[in-house]
């Protein structure tokens, strides 16, 4: 929560962007003590020259009242206070002035000057706390670590993500989400995506779909027998498993067409997210050929029937596939403006950025863990979805160490790109509700990723 102090005890602003004009006058011709008005319009934070036509050009006519009922107070008093010098009169001395300031202003019991002590020091007691806080979750972080550390991305600020419905102007941002923003079209590229809700999908209804999927995943792999050995914890980097978690896999594991297409993709990708991607020809008929293959599945169709007929795709079947590249496969920058990263290859190749980012494909973990390039060191949570089971776990790749990770063993590359893009479009960066084919429930986390004005997948992974 940021909170902005303007003249501290004369405008307090607040968290929602409204803010509380004052007027502290102690002159008798004032507002009377305790008058406040709330004023809500969408209007910039602080004035400055230049700034967005809300603020600025003609003064309301009620402000303009008010000012011309302020001028008259001004003039009254001045011809009533004797402290002011009429002509003829003698002019009080610097000492004598400050004598009857002093008098006049010992015992006043002003309830608006002690609402505006108060304020202030119930603002700057916020601003402390929300100091203090934010240093405790960033320590929290680094202690102990999350399945998703890396969601602060590059290109936030063309988005509105937990921006909507903002009552302020916030000059931070090039780009604006609050209700007036299409009235001066200066909105955020994803405003209509973020803030303005689509047909609702109850829980209920993604349950419902997530099990039918599950059921009907005939290309997810069967058999699969998994060594969990013992059980560890988040940021406990000790090796509580000797062996493979991967330890029998059936001789077809990786032969079914999705997931062969699926591993063709492995090699096109940079892990660094620093170092700039270059597409080429063959990766690009490579990613029309995965799609091409996870389309043709029943679970894929019924995604897309899921999501078009509540209005969040088109039904086109071709428009969608190529909205599918868009979200997946279209490139980004995660770091220093560098465009190196995908929400395709965050989810199902893994990247390094400060340490291991992503890798949440149970394929591309058993590859991995083949070449000796992966270690399990135990796990942490293990929920059973009927053939496939969702597994929490930290790990080693080459070395390096993540606190914790996530993957849902068995299923197919099209079940994890339908129910990760569902839960995109239905709970975009919140927990989205799915169940197993054993009706045994989980979730799905999603963050949006925006960059120049698309909204593009930035993780999606399985959890409790």
């Amino acid at each position: 929560m940021v909170v902005g102090i303007h003249h501290l005890c004369n405008r307090v602003f607040v968290t929602d962007g409204s803010h509380l004009e004052t007027n502290k006058s102690l002159n008798p011709g004032g507002r009377p003590a305790g008058h406040y008005t709330r004023t809500a319009r969408c209007r910039p934070v602080e004035p400055r020259t230049g700034q967005d036509p809300r603020s600025e050009g003609h003064a309301h006519p009620r402000k303009q009242e008010t000012d011309e009922r302020e001028r008259r107070s001004q003039e009254s008093t001045v011809r009533a206070d004797p402290q002011v010098p009429q002509t003829g009169s003698r002019i009080p001395s610097s000492g004598e002035r400050t004598r009857r300031a002093g008098r006049r202003l010992q015992g006043i019991r002003s309830p608006m000057l002690e609402r505006n002590i108060f304020c202030c020091g119930v603002i700057l007691a916020i601003v402390c706390l929300n100091v203090a806080s934010g240093a405790a979750i960033q320590s929290a972080f680094q202690a102990t670590g999350s399945n998703e550390t890396d969601v602060t991305l590059e290109g936030t600020k063309d988005s509105c993500v937990n921006r909507c419905n903002q009552r302020g102007v916030d000059h931070r941002y090039p780009c604006q989400c609050c209700t007036a923003c299409t009235k001066y079209n200066d909105c955020c590229a994803d405003y209509t995506d973020v803030c303005h809700a689509k047909p609702g999908i109850s829980n209920q209804e993604l349950l419902d779909w997530s099990r039918d999927m599950h059921d009907n995943d005939i290309n997810g792999v069967a058999d699969i027998i998994l060594s969990l050995q013992s059980k560890t914890k988040a940021g406990d980097s000790s090796d509580k498993a000797p062996a493979s978690l991967f330890g029998n896999l059936p001789a077809d594991v990786f032969t079914g067409p999705t997931v062969k297409a699926l591993i063709a993709l492995h090699d096109n990708y940079e892990a660094q997210v620093s170092h700039r991607e270059t597409i080429t020809d063959q990766e690009r008929a490579e990613e029309d050929a995965f799609l091409d293959a996870i389309m043709g599945t029943y679970v894929m169709k019924s995604a897309h029937q899921f999501l078009a007929d509540r209005g969040m795709v088109d039904t086109d079947a071709e428009k969608f596939k190529k909205y599918l590249h868009t979200i997946w496969f279209g490139m980004y920058s995660r770091a220093s403006g560098v465009v190196g990263s995908s929400g395709f290859e965050h989810v199902f190749v893994g990247e390094m950025k400060n340490g291991i980012s992503g890798l949440h494909s149970w394929v591309r973990y058993a590859l991995l863990e083949q070449t000796g390039s992966i270690n399990y060191l135990g796990y942490i949570n293990d929920v059973l979805l009927g053939v496939s089971s969702m597994l929490e776990r930290p790990m080693k790749w080459n070395g390096v160490y993540k606190p914790i990770s996530s993957i849902a063993v068995a299923g197919s590359p099209e079940l994890e790109i339908a129910l990760g893009t569902v839960c995109f479009l239905a709970r975009p960066n919140s927990l989205c509700p799915l169940h197993g084919s054993n009706n045994n429930q989980y979730h799905y986390q999603t963050y949006t990723l925006p960059y120049k004005g698309v909204t593009y997948v930035g993780s999606a992974y399985p959890t409790v």
